[in-house]
């Protein structure tokens, strides 16, 4: 850019511009040189840094053809041998060679791409399996489930334990994160909530056994739940959480909804 300057300068005053191109041969010669030494500096440099990706490779291959190129069509500037300018061959190298790298960058990233959809394909499959297929069936009592995730997998669960025909545990519960560890983990709590259905009449219980069996399982997520214990003989509702969402009980009688908000520490 410098000698950009200096030349148009020069050349505006009246210069020589045979010698101005002498020069700026010289100088594109000088920097080729320079770029090609530090790149087989970097290249043999001990260590990580001397590792080149097959991106940098070929990047470097058409830079040292189109230099070379270059090299030739300035020595023809200084008269130091005879032909013709070829530097136009290496420029479309070298653009090839970068036509090549966004070419195997973009087929890259389909790669990961697939493999991401697999494993959320994956995933979806696990939560699908740990879901309940259909809903029980209480005479007195109406069960509805709904399930919409946020995102293709979730770490949401809803599962129940039947005592008999006239009691029934409700269990609500949400895993953070998405993809398949938050399905593995899903798949782990509903194990765990199998194993309460000796004391499913004490949501208090439960809630604090699927805390046992969880704890240590994992470090970087944790689990909401709440727990609904129905007893349609003795018309008698229990329920507890665990740092989830309140529950919304909505009276028959003046159809007024409140929150059930009492809440524990989360799983």
């Amino acid at each position: 850019m410098l000698f950009a300057v200096f030349g148009i300068s020069a050349a505006a005053l009246g210069g020589n511009l045979v010698k101005l191109g002498f020069a700026n041969d010289i100088l594109v010669l000088t920097t080729c040189v320079v770029v090609v030494l530090l790149l087989l500096a970097e290249r043999w440099h001990p260590g990580p840094r001397g590792q080149l990706t097959r991106e940098m490779r070929v990047f470097v291959a058409g830079l040292v053809v189109w230099f070379l190129f270059v090299v030739q069509a300035n020595l023809l500037g200084l008269r130091l041998i005879s032909g013709h300018n070829l530097e136009f061959i290496g420029f479309l190298v070298f653009v090839g060679c970068l036509g090549y790298i966004s070419a195997h960058r973009i087929f890259a990233n389909e790669e990961r791409l697939l493999a991401i959809g697999k494993e959320l394909e994956i995933a979806r499959r696990i939560q699908s399996s740990i879901l309940p297929q259909s809903v029980p069936i209480l005479a007195g009592l109406e069960l509805a489930a709904r399930y919409v995730p946020m995102s293709a997998v979730a770490g949401d669960f809803y599962d129940f334990l039947v005592m008999d025909e006239k009691r029934i545990g409700v269990l609500v519960a949400d895993v953070t994160g998405h993809g398949i560890p938050a399905a593995l983990i899903a798949s782990m709590l509903k194990v765990a909530f199998a194993g309460q259905a000796p004391h499913a009449d004490d949501p208090a219980r439960v809630l604090t056994g699927l805390n046992v069996a969880l704890c240590g399982k994992f470090e970087e997520h944790f689990v909401t739940a709440a727990y609904l214990f129905v007893d349609l003989e003795n018309g008698l509702l229990c329920y507890s959480a665990a740092g989830h969402p309140p529950l919304m009980l909505s009276s028959p009688t003046d159809g007024k909804v409140r929150e059930i908000e009492e809440n524990g520490l989360m799983l």
